[in-house]
């Protein structure tokens, strides 16, 4: 469900050029309370070519100092947000920065400066796309429900083993199998 951006961006395009020339990247910043969180996203934003993470940081006052470098041209916002918190990161993120809210039902109507909301189950090439879509100054919304997911695994983070923990981590790098193994051995 893409919304047309209602005028044409101002941001250079993302990722390699007509010829091939590398283009600038989209430059985001994470945002969430929970740091695991924050590294992940970060992690996960960083294999993509036509992205730059620029920082990461928790919602609230200090944002608006972590923001002060180069300025990002989107916000990946983890988790749900208060309506203080919204404010703040309205007020730090100005007029020019768009927000993506990843893994938080917002109310029906999301707050303002939001762009679009992704699933906490979305993959990195979702939430790539979707921080893309948001540079280019288009608006999207979640699908709409289809009921009740099940838990992705019975497993919880802090049973995995080094290695498990190892594997997952390449996996949401975007590796194969080959690629794992070949890393791993």
């Amino acid at each position: 469900h893409v919304l047309p951006a209602p005028a044409r961006p101002q941001l250079p395009p993302a990722g390699p050029g007509p010829a091939g020339g590398p283009e600038q990247p989209v430059r985001v910043h994470v945002v969430g309370a929970d740091p695991l969180a924050r590294v992940g996203i970060t992690t996960l934003l960083s294999g993509h070519p036509g992205i730059r993470v620029t920082g990461e940081s928790t919602p609230g006052p200090r944002l608006a100092t972590a923001l002060r470098g180069p300025r990002p041209h989107v916000l990946v916002v983890h988790g749900p947000l208060s309506a203080g918190q919204h404010q703040l990161l309205a007020e730090a993120a100005g007029d020019d920065v768009k927000t993506v809210v990843l893994g938080a039902a917002q109310p029906a109507r999301a707050p303002a400066g939001v762009h679009g909301e992704l699933p906490g189950t979305a993959s990195a090439g979702q939430l790539a796309a979707a921080v893309i879509l948001a540079a280019a100054g288009y608006a999207f919304a979640p699908a709409p429900p289809t009921g009740h997911a099940p838990p992705l695994s019975p497993v919880r983070p802090d049973e995995l083993t080094q290695r498990e923990a190892q594997v997952l981590e390449l996996l949401a790098r975007g590796l194969s199998n080959g690629q794992i193994a070949q890393t791993l051995s």
